[in-house]
Formats: C-alpha cells, sequence, structure tokens
C-alpha cells in the first residue's frame, strides 16, 4: 500500500465530517489541542468493487489523531496513528473473527487493549444487547473511545483506564512513540521513548472476580496488550488455570517468539482448541 496515498484519503474522509460536530468532541474530550481526523468503515462488508469501494451492513466513523509535518499543511505530509489502519485492516482481513463467535443476548466481552475501540464498538453496534468492557493503558485512548461510542451511537460500550498484568500495582509507567500515536507500551528500547505518564495494574484475577462488573461468563475476550499477555498467560496457567473457565472464546496476539511467548502459543491452544483465535 503506498502510504501517502493512502494519508491523502484519509485527511479527505476527515472533511465529510461536520467540522462543528468534531471541534465540540474534541472540546468536550479534552483534544481542543491536538488535530483529529476522521475515517469511515463498512462492516461487514457485503461487496467491494473493482476499486476498492467497499458496500456493507453498517457505517461506522472513526476519530484518530495525526499530525502535520509540513508548514504549508501538505495532505502529502501527513502522519497518523498507525495502530489505526492496523486494527481497520485486521477487521476486514477478519482477525477479529466477530461474525466466527455464537454471541448471543446479554454476553459480555472483553477488549483487553481497545486503543480507538474499533473492535468493540463494532461489536458493540452489531450486537446492540451484550455488554462491552474496553480496557486501556493509554488516557488518551479512553477518551478517544468515549469519543467514537459517542460518534456512532454504540450505548453498550464501557471503557476503563486500566492497565492489564501479572500484579496489582498502584501504578506503573507507559510509553509511547509521539503525541499522535496512541499505542502505549512498556519501555524497552529506544523505540518508545515519550512517557505518557502512570496508570493502574491490576489482574485478570481481579477484573474477573470483581463485585462492580459482575461477571459471570466471557463469551469473548480479546487480547492486544503488547507483550504484557506472555507473563500475564503464563502466571495464570501455573496459578489459576480455572479462571480460563470464565472465557468461552479468546483472541489473543502473542508478540514476539522468544520461549515463553511460544509456551503461551501452545498452552492456550492445547486448552482452547478451536475456540482460540491467535495471532
Amino acid at each position: 500500500m503506498n502510504l501517502k496515498k493512502r494519508d491523502v484519503k484519509l485527511i479527505n474522509h476527515s472533511t465529510q465530517i461536520n467540522i462543528s460536530l468534531r471541534d465540540h468532541m474534541a472540546t468536550l474530550y479534552g483534544e481542543e489541542n491536538r488535530t483529529l481526523a476522521s475515517e469511515e468503515i463498512i462492516y461487514p462488508p457485503t461487496r467491494v468493487s473493482d476499486d476498492g469501494e467497499i458496500e456493507g451492513a453498517y457505517s461506522f466513523r472513526f476519530f484518530y489523531p495525526v499530525e502535520n509535518l509540513s508548514p504549508e499543511d501538505s495532505l502529502n505530509e501527513i502522519n497518523h496513528d498507525t495502530t489505526f489502519n492496523g486494527t481497520r485492516a485486521a477487521l476486514y482481513q477478519n482477525e477479529f473473527h466477530i461474525l466466527d463467535v455464537p454471541i448471543d443476548k446479554n454476553d459480555i466481552i472483553l477488549d483487553f487493549g481497545s486503543n480507538l475501540g474499533v473492535f468493540s464498538i463494532v461489536i458493540g453496534k452489531l450486537f446492540p444487547q451484550t455488554t462491552i468492557h474496553a480496557f486501556d493503558a493509554n488516557p488518551r485512548v479512553c477518551k478517544l473511545v468515549k469519543m467514537n461510542t459517542v460518534l456512532n451511537g454504540v450505548l453498550n460500550v464501557n471503557i476503563h483506564n486500566l492497565a492489564i498484568g501479572e500484579e496489582e500495582l498502584d501504578e506503573v509507567s507507559f510509553w509511547t512513540e509521539n503525541d499522535y500515536n496512541t499505542c502505549a507500551i512498556k519501555k524497552e528500547d529506544d523505540a518508545h521513548p515519550k512517557s505518557i505518564g502512570k496508570v493502574r495494574q491490576t489482574t485478570l484475577e481481579s477484573l474477573l472476580n470483581s463485585p462492580l462488573l459482575n461477571i459471570d461468563k466471557v463469551k469473548y475476550a480479546k487480547f492486544d496488550i503488547e507483550t504484557a499477555e506472555i507473563p500475564v498467560f503464563n502466571k495464570i496457567f501455573e496459578e489459576t488455570p480455572e479462571l480460563l473457565e470464565k472465557i468461552e472464546y479468546l483472541n489473543l496476539e502473542v508478540h514476539g517468539q522468544s520461549e515463553e511467548a511460544n509456551q503461551v502459543r501452545e498452552k492456550c491452544k492445547d486448552y482452547y482448541g478451536d475456540k482460540l483465535f491467535l495471532y
């Protein structure tokens, strides 16, 4: 894909939304000093034309952050949150398997590492009688998820500004690449030098046993938590494997090829079988 051509299309899409609405939402959610664009997603797609136009059942629109790189504000020199492009691609490539899980009325769905809320909002609109809990460590992401739920009229998504880890901590530091990238991970190298502050970290056990969330059974849980899944799942398999009985379907991205990462992959395959979607 030619990124520069795609970037032009992103900005062209952003002009289609009512500017006063965009500014109002940005002010409401504390993003008034940042540049936001928006783009349409059609899902589930029913037809794709030869020129790439998509037809489908539902139309969604998502805010995401951008940064102009040239003084002339050239459309050919725009940088944006690349995680949005990755999430959109995963949706269209069926990596989320939204229509492969038999979701019923009153089901509970968990989204760990929600980013801008594409998974949560799409599944929430398709299945409005479910309850979705979305979690992200990045406070800016949580603001944008709230904006995107309002924009799409989705009322069944609850966003929680929490990190998920192997232990309870009052605060952990998270790091990102720049002001417009909403993907935050623990600092491991020079690729993520910017601290976005600190956030409380909780465990999967605490969430599943929380009287506030009142979760008896989870129909579908998605994990994309930037390497934190490795210690989280290894500890669960070692100490509290019964927790996994509460999660019927699991979508898990395991980062890296370390011995520990491969152990998580194999253990999850053995436990979940065809109810596991692994990346």
